[in-house]
Parts: structure tokens; C-alpha cells; sequence
């Protein structure tokens, strides 16, 4: 899964001693680690592994006496490619409280006291996870940690760890080829100390392995761990094994500066098109495409209602196919994806993926509104993204008004007072009540709204905890359908809005199950990342 590599270009199978012109150990600033002191030597080669070694006793002082190999030549995505960096790790004991590290290491861009990092760590007071970390240009701090637990996984047991990264941005981890994290370069990923930081490394990297151990406060560390101690006749030795060390360039395509047909093949590649306006076929495998300037498209080959989407970050979409044929792929800086039956602008995707999740409230209240349903998530993306680019509510509230879909749903040229009982009918549920018949026909009546903006002013202005509750429950069904579930059929988007929640949130899981079937199945676009918690719990 992910990448097929193209060339090796670093390696190492432990056959005999570590060599200098490969590895270097860890010596001088830096080498001290939590509370560890790193060794000046290289570890020692056993049976085909390289063995990382941890003493309770250290000759150079009262810490730990750690262990660490650091590849002498340095790894740089923006002169090599993609990179693919692969190891077997194992620790030959069950102790609490101990650190393995398989990273790339490199210092930040000049004129920056920051450094880049790629990590794979094993806890060991944690043996069923291992962790991902990733730092840009940021200091030694806990950093972005993600850690996973594959069912049945043990760090006693022989894993392949792997991890990828490539030019335009994007770091995937692995264990025994099944991809876990993925981070893109605008991901936040701050760390203290330093301005901004967000994204992945852009910087040459060493590669680096390591056992050591932090400091007694840390929640990594473990009281069942024997202290440092000064006497060696009480030393306590801990080991981790390196094995089957490689570096390789992944399979990759590149455009030129013209607008270029590109066709990938049935592997894992990174394609990048360069300028131009680029049409771009990942073909079979899990790519990364790139589009380059220009306006790009993407190419698949299947219908729409067979590919899922999500668009995280806010600069790439994610393409999966349900039936295998084409993988799953990450787009940046591709302006449209074309299916067998339809096209997409990914450009507003990813304008709506930008914004925060208030600004996408008015707008699911206007579907309530106007269209008397849940939002669609594509209809969804769009007005958002228009949002985005400087459309004001109003306008879009006439355009709600005057659309085909929302002309239908009402007579033509209702009466003013036709308008506003519909709307209490409608938006919230209930008779409009005497007092708030009067307010919104004089409003109406006295030019100050027109029967177009009518709408969007009267969901803004609801008060009272009844008609709150009401219209909240309309959001959360509208998020619940359009963006934690991305759902695209307007018609199943009018079924689910029904005035119970539980039950919309049971037809729309319906559904969404549905649409993930390859025989039943619908184009599903998510706006991953944001912060909608709201729907209420079901338990």
C-alpha cells in the first residue's frame, strides 16, 4: 500500500559491523535525551539486527546510557523526490517506560532555530500502540503525537514500520502496510516556542534510530523502570532491535511546464504535473497528485456515485474508489476532478473547507428556510464557498428564494401573510402567534424587507427557547446529513428533516450506509476538520 518504490538509494541488512561511512552516533549537543546520556559508539551488530542498547548504568555520569544510529548521508525530498523510508523494529523485553524512536531528524530552514521531524515511536509502557509525531521548524516539544493500536499489534513482536514523504507536502505512516496517519502540508501542526509552524518538513533529513528513556514526570516513563544508577555491578541492560533498514525514491510522473496528458499506471505513484493546465490519471494504486500551477484536472474513470471524497486541510481533496479500481488518492493543487458522468470544481471545496464552522450555520438555515430541508453536501460546499469569496447572506438568500427548487415549493406570488405563517409552519414548527404575525407583516408591508430577504431575517431572528431548540435541531440534522456524513442526494436531504432528531439521525445513517455500498452507492464529499459536535447524543 502507498507509494511503489522506484529506487534504493540507502540500506542496510546488518550483515556485519556498522560501518562509518553509513552510520554515526550521537555525539555532542543534542546527545543528551530526557534523562538519557547517548553513547559515543555504535551499537553492536546480532544475527542480522542491529541492537540498541539501555543501561541503568552510564560510566559518564548518574542517568541512563542510551543508544542511538544516525545515517551519515542526508535525505532531501525537494532535490530526491518522494521518499520512502522502511525499517523492523522489536523490543527484546517487556519493560515499562522505555522510548524507541525510527525518525528523520534535520535542522529548519536558515535563519530559523526550529527543526524538522518525522517520527515513529514506541512507548514502551504502551506495548499494544506505537506513535507518529511530526514537527516544522518547531522546538523540541511534545510536538503533534498520534498514536494507534492495530488489533493484536505488540512492540515484542517484529513490525514493518514505514513512512513516506513527498515534495508537495504530504507525510503517510505505516505498519505492515497499512497505511494509519496521514498529515498535508497546511495541517496544523503548531508547536510552542515558535511563530506559526504549521505544516510538514521541507528541510534535508537524517535518518535516525534511538532507545532512551525521559524524565520520571513524563507520562511515557514508568515507576517499574530501575533508576540510573553509579554501580555498575547493579546495572540493568534493556535492548531494541533494527533490522532490514531502507530508503527509497517512490514511483513518480512528471509533467513539464506545457499542459501535459498524464497517465499513471496500476501503482502507487506521486504525480506531479508541473505548470500548465494539466489532465491527470492516477490510474490503479494510491496516488498523490499534484497539479502544479494552472488549472488541472483530475481523471477517473468510474461514476461518481462509486468514489468517496473528503477535503481536509483546506489545499487538498482525498478521491477514493469503492470498488478498488483506482485506489485512493490525495489531490493538491488540482482545480477539478471528472468523473464517467460529471465534473466537480474542487476549487470551492476547498474554499468551504476554509471556513470556519459558524459561517456554514446561516446558510444550513437558509436550506431550512427556503428549501425545507437539509442541506446536500456538494449544495452545501458551493454556497459556502461563495460565502467565501464575498456574497453576502442576503444575496444568497435570494438566490434561495428565486431558485427553480424554491419557486416550486411555494405559490406564485404568495401573500404577505401566506409568507410568514409558512415560515412559522415550516422553520419552526408551530402557528405563528399573534404578536409575531404583526412584527414580521409590518416589516414585510413597510418595504423594509422584501419576500426574498423575508426568510433569512426571520430564522436570524429567532428567539424564545422553544423556537431555538427548534431551529438548532434543524442544524444539527442539516451538519449530521451534508458534512459529518457528506451526503449529496437533495431528496433524501428533504426525507430526514422530520421535527424528531433521533429518528432523522437514524434515517440518515440509513442512508449513509447506503451510499458507502458498491451496489447502492452515492458520491459522499466530507469537509473534514471542523468542529461540529452538535447533534445530539442518541445514548
Amino acid at each position: 500500500m502507498g507509494l511503489d518504490p522506484k529506487t534504493l538509494i540507502f540500506s542496510e541488512d546488518f550483515s556485519g559491523p556498522l560501518s562509518a561511512a553509513k552510520w554515526k552516533p550521537n555525539v555532542g549537543p543534542g546527545s543528551f535525551l530526557g534523562n538519557t546520556q547517548q553513547r559515543t559508539t555504535l551499537p553492536v551488530v546480532v544475527d542480522g539486527h542491529a541492537v540498541l542498547q539501555l543501561d541503568t548504568y552510564n560510566p559518564t555520569g548518574l542517568s541512563y546510557f542510551g543508544s542511538e544510529m544516525i545515517s551519515v548521508p542526508t535525505f532531501d525530498v525537494n532535490t530526491q523526490g518522494p521518499l520512502i523510508f522502511q525499517a523492523t523494529l522489536t523490543y527484546e523485553q517487556a519493560q515499562k517506560g522505555i522510548i524507541g524512536g525510527f525518525f528523520t531528524l534535520g535542522q529548519g530552514a536558515p535563519g530559523t532555530n526550529g527543526h524538522d521531524e518525522i517520527d515513529i515511536e514506541l512507548m514502551s509502557k504502551f506495548d499494544s500502540q506505537f506513535q507518529t509525531n511530526i514537527y516544522h521548524q518547531a522546538q523540541y516539544d511534545n510536538g503533534n503525537p498520534i498514536s494507534y493500536s492495530p488489533d493484536g499489534y505488540s512492540q515484542q513482536v517484529e513490525h514493518v514500520y514505514k513512512f513516506e514523504w513527498l515534495p508537495n507536502g504530504v507525510v503517510k505512516w505505516y505498519v505492515d502496510d497499512v497505511a494509519y496517519r496521514t498529515v498535508i502540508a497546511t495541517t496544523p501542526t503548531p508547536s510552542s516556542g515558535l511563530p506559526g509552524g504549521p505544516g510538514t518538513p521541507d528541510q534535508p533529513q537524517n535518518l535516525h534510530f534511538n532507545i532512551w528513556v525521559g524524565y520520571p514526570d513524563w507520562p511515557v516513563s514508568d515507576p517499574s523502570l530501575p533508576l540510573p544508577t553509579s554501580n555498575p555491578a547493579q546495572n540493568a541492560t534493556f535492548k531494541l532491535d533494527v533490522s532490514a533498514v531502507s530508503v527509497w525514491t517512490g514511483s513518480s510522473l512528471n509533467g513539464t511546464a506545457a499542459a501535459n496528458a498524464l497517465a499513471g499506471t496500476a501503482g502507487g505513484e506521486y504525480i506531479d504535473g508541473g505548470a500548465g493546465a494539466d489532465a491527470i490519471a492516477g490510474g490503479g494504486g494510491d496516488d498523490v497528485i499534484e497539479g502544479g500551477s494552472g488549472v488541472d484536472t483530475a481523471l477517473y474513470s468510474g461514476l461518481a456515485h462509486n468514489y468517496e471524497m473528503s477535503v481536509t486541510a483546506g489545499v487538498a481533496v482525498v478521491v477514493a474508489d469503492r470498488l478498488g479500481v483506482e485506489g485512493q488518492d490525495i489531490l493538491t493543487n488540482v482545480e477539478a476532478i471528472r468523473f464517467a458522468d460529471q465534473t466537480l470544481d474542487t476549487t470551492s471545496l476547498i474554499r468551504a473547507s476554509n471556513l470556519d464552522a459558524s459561517s456554514f450555520m446561516p446558510i444550513i438555515d437558509l436550506y431550512n428556510a427556503a428549501l425545507d430541508r437539509a442541506p446536500d453536501a456538494l449544495g452545501l460546499a458551493y454556497w459556502a464557498s461563495r460565502l467565501a469569496d464575498g456574497m453576502s447572506l442576503t444575496d444568497i438568500a435570494e438566490s434561495f428564494y428565486s431558485s427553480a427548487e424554491g419557486q416550486a415549493l411555494r405559490p406564485v406570488a404568495p401573500s404577505n401573510a401566506a409568507l410568514v405563517s409558512n415560515a412559522y409552519a415550516e422553520i419552526l414548527d408551530r402557528a405563528a402567534d399573534a404578536e409575531g404575525q404583526a412584527y414580521w407583516m409590518g416589516q414585510l408591508e413597510s418595504g423594509h424587507l422584501t419576500q426574498a430577504t423575508f426568510l433569512l431575517a426571520f430564522v436570524q431572528g429567532v428567539t424564545g427557547a422553544e423556537d431555538v431548540a427548534t431551529l438548532v435541531s434543524k442544524q444539527t440534522t442539516g451538519i449530521y446529513y451534508a458534512i459529518t456524513n457528506g451526503l449529496t442526494d437533495a431528496e433524501n436531504a428533504r426525507t430526514v428533516f422530520v421535527s424528531d432528531p433521533l429518528a432523522s439521525k437514524t434515517m440518515t445513517d440509513a442512508f449513509a450506509a447506503a451510499a458507502a455500498s458498491a451496489d447502492t452507492g452515492e458520491l459522499v464529499v466530507k469537509l473534514v476538520g471542523m468542529n461540529l459536535e452538535l447533534f445530539p447524543s442518541t445514548t
